[in-house]
């Protein structure tokens, strides 16, 4: 899928410092608020007569390799990229989700290969796996309901309360 090139070409180059910001929680919970911030303007969209194009699979390919870095939800960029592209909800939601599947199984698969896991057997693993996809599974239609009565802006709020939260918290504790 088009939209895997940028993707694949961003997390590649910027493995290193992605893999440096999951050991800094202050600069995450900056990027959770970020995350809410780019909602709020999405969620704001009221027009949405385009059609998913080369040019926007590729944008939305972009942002979906910048929300390799922690804090910044996939499913969060992607769709509010093809909403404020003027792209229906329900069918940037459907893109979103088309184009994370080639793009999670590619990361897990690495870092299985990169990080083995040691000690704790494939069992756990696997059960990790699969009560994550039935989770995920059972939330896309909570989701999609959401989307369509354009209600993303909750989770907009709560990506800023929560990021807000989460750094007055790590600054009381000193970090």
């Amino acid at each position: 899928m088009l939209s895997g090139i940028p993707t694949g070409i961003i997390g590649f180059a910027g493995k290193q410092f992605f893999k440096g910001l999951f050991g800094q929680p202050f600069i995450v919970s900056l990027l959770i608020i970020i995350t809410g911030i780019f909602l709020f303007f999405a969620s704001s969209v009221k027009e949405h007569k385009s059609e998913i194009t080369i040019k926007s699979a590729l944008l939305i390919g972009i942002t979906q390799g910048i929300a390799v870095a922690p804090g910044i939800s996939r499913s969060g960029s992607t769709i509010g990229t093809a909403i404020l592209l003027g792209i229906k909800p329900k069918d940037a939601a459907e893109f979103s989700f088309l184009i994370g599947i080639p793009a999670m199984v590619l990361a897990s698969m690495l870092t299985v290969i990169e990080e083995p896991v040691s000690g704790t057997g494939f069992a756990p693993l696997l059960v990790a796996i699969i009560a994550a996809f039935l989770a995920g599974y059972a939330s896309i239609g909570l989701f999609m309901k959401v989307l369509q009565e354009n209600h993303l802006y909750y989770f907009a709020v709560y990506c800023v309360v929560a990021g807000s939260v989460f750094a007055i918290i790590l600054k009381l504790m000193g970090y």
